[in-house]
């Protein structure tokens, strides 16, 4: 950076100091350049959840296009920023690119543009990421959230499932600038878009725009002039409650000016914010700061990882589910990225997940994570390798349990079971061996009839759910093949197991 570039940044944030009253203690810093220009604005920042990547706009000529920065950990410098020629250009040089919003599985990038192709005047768009964090080609989202009037600004949910968007309010103007609301549309299960809803009140109010949904995919931000504000445009947070009723909005008066503060995204761990500050709709720039506690959003943990086939290391596209276990209920169904093969998935503090890993083909990975409660959010590395189904073929099925001396399935091993289930009937020809395992604890014909009693419950259940039985044998080992020594509590837990192998 060039000196006096940096004594411009410094008297810069120096004069900010009279726009705050209360809460001043707060700590903020201007992006370094290239990011922020002199002579450019910047606005509209979207941090990646696991804080390594960051998409804006910026405004360079006649209207406004994206670039991107990236950093190989949180804490390190950013990169010099790159203009996405593979989005901004080939669609009308003069057309507007902005908006942007990274998904929370880290492999889509979603804007805002009236590029070619649009269906009125301004769209939703996405593309998907490529290796080396390059973007496909661009496609409209369609109707029905896109119509001839202004949707922009989309922000989802981590489990992909919730839409949050601004539309243009016809006729609607506050000192000059046109108005927005604040809508919503859900997916329905075969993955469509439904009509969107205008959020109720209290969150459309006046003029409201620019949403952004936490990685607890409750806690809602969004940029609004309504009563309170302390300048053109504040930055306001509300929570969606048990009920499904949005909570008042609290003015976040620790950063808002009496300049316009606006358009704000924050990583999964909630830890830290980047905003944009506006003064006189001249210039715009991008700003990053510790987010108060008061105001983070719930713990979460974010796993991240890449998925390979364990014979060719080769990196898979496969699905990752995930099931919350308190309520029996799917909390998250994604794929990892085409290209390399990784994923990212938020999981939030309070519960008991399993984390399933599918592909046609190849062997599941499952296993649980217990989040009754976590000290601050963090962040895990999860790769896995998926053995694929060939002859002969075993692998342990770690989280199907039973009650002590009994062949009763447990009600918390339903998950694997389905895992089980989604690998036989997306693989039709394949046949394979239920094998039950015990300790040594016990007689050996005991242990061989408890260890049958077993096998032959998950292929009930299995048939019951449509497998049939000629794809399936049950065999009960009893202690007869041990998979570590039974010389403790925890070895001989291991040998009290359920083997899938694949016989054809």
């Amino acid at each position: 950076m060039k000196p006096l570039h940096n004594q411009i940044i410094k008297l810069f944030l120096i004069s900010l100091v009279g726009f705050w009253s209360e809460g001043t203690a707060q700590s903020f810093e201007k992006l370094p350049y290239p990011i922020n220009t002199e002579n450019y604005s910047e606005y509209a920042p979207v941090i990646s959840p696991d804080n390594r990547l960051l998409v804006y706009e910026s405004r360079r000529g006649k209207t406004w296009k994206l670039y991107q920065t990236e950093r190989p950990s949180k804490d390190s410098a950013w990169s010099k920023p790159r203009y996405l020629t593979e989005i901004n250009d080939g669609y009308g040089k003069d057309k507007f690119i902005g908006g942007p919003f990274i998904t929370y599985d880290n492999n889509y990038l979603y804007f805002t543009s009236n590029r070619h192709g649009s269906r009125g005047g301004i769209d939703i768009w996405y593309c998907e990421r490529l290796s080396d964090n390059k973007w496909g080609s661009p496609k409209n989202l369609g109707a029905p959230v896109n119509t001839s009037a202004y949707e922009g600004f989309p922000s989802l949910t981590p489990d992909g499932k919730t839409l949050y968007f601004m539309r243009y309010i016809h006729g609607k103007v506050y000192r000059g600038s046109d108005c927005f609301k604040i809508m919503v549309s859900k997916k329905d299960k075969n993955g469509r878009w439904g009509i969107p809803k205008e959020l109720p009140y209290p969150i459309n109010y006046g003029c409201d725009m620019e949403p952004r949904i936490m990685a607890d995919g409750r806690t809602l931000i969004f940029s609004s002039n309504r009563d309170g504000s302390k300048g053109r445009m504040d930055l306001f947070q509300s929570f969606l409650q048990d009920d499904g009723s949005w909570s008042e909005p609290v003015n976040m008066s620790f950063l808002n000016s009496k300049a316009d503060d606006q358009a704000i995204s924050v990583p999964a761990s909630g830890d830290q914010l980047y905003f944009t500050i506006g003064f006189n709709d001249r210039h715009y720039d991008i700003y990053r700061m510790e987010m108060p506690a008061k105001f983070r959003p719930k713990k979460t943990i974010v796993v991240r990882g890449k998925i390979t086939d364990k014979k060719t290391g080769k990196p898979l596209s496969a699905e990752l589910l995930v099931t919350d276990l308190q309520t029996n209920t799917e909390f998250a169904n994604i794929k990892s990225n085409r290209q390399d093969g990784t994923y990212t998935v938020i999981l939030r503090e309070g519960t008991k997940y399993d984390f399933a890993c599918v592909r046609k083909g190849y062997s599941f990975h499952s296993e649980f994570f217990q989040l009754d409660s976590l000290e601050e959010s963090e962040e895990f590395e999860k790769n896995i390798e998926l053995q694929p189904l060939e002859k002969g073929v075993s692998f342990d099925l770690t989280n199907i349990k039973f009650d002590f001396n009994s062949s009763d399935l447990k009600l918390d091993t339903r998950p694997e079971l389905k895992r089980v289930l989604q690998v036989m009937e997306l693989n039709q020809m394949l046949r394979v061996e239920i094998g039950a395992h015990t300790d040594n604890l016990g007689t050996n014909e005991y242990n061989l009839k408890l260890s049958q009693e077993r096998a032959e419950a998950v292929v009930d259940y299995l048939n019951e759910k449509g497998i049939e039985r000629s794809r399936m044998e049950a065999v009960g080992y009893g202690k007869t093949r041990p998979k570590v020594q039974n010389n403790s509590k925890e070895n001989r837990a291991q040998n009290r197991r359920v083997e899938f192998t694949v016989i054809e």
